[in-house]
């Protein structure tokens, strides 16, 4: 399983999902919050059976399952192919050494 990284997002392979996961119907990852561009799977069509899930955890924690290998698009960064897998979505965050704190990238 390869990880993939897009911008402020970060997509970790997992060995299983967690339960009680639900189903997020849009195939919409993350918005950006600085120019509203998205991160966004590409469905292939006509579409025989589902190509990817998005889940979604009770926190807001977010998951792929990846059946066939799926593009991931953005207006900003080039095009990814993802693997079939588990994966876990995760947006990254820096550390400022001057304020100490840590925030998330934004995109």
């Amino acid at each position: 399983m390869n990880y993939y990284r897009q911008g402020d997002l970060a997509i970790t392979p997992i060995k299983r999902l967690p339960k009680g996961l639900k189903k997020v119907k849009s195939n919409v990852l993350a918005y950006g919050e600085a120019t509203g561009h998205k991160h966004r799977l590409l469905e292939i069509l006509p579409q025989t059976e589902n190509q990817f899930e998005i889940l979604e955890d009770d926190k807001g924690n977010k998951y792929l399952d990846i059946k066939h290998p799926t593009d991931l698009v953005h207006e900003e960064h080039k095009k990814l192919t993802i693997d079939r897998g588990l994966y876990f979505i995760k947006n990254e965050k820096e550390y400022n050494y001057f304020e100490e704190e840590t925030a998330r990238v934004i995109d």
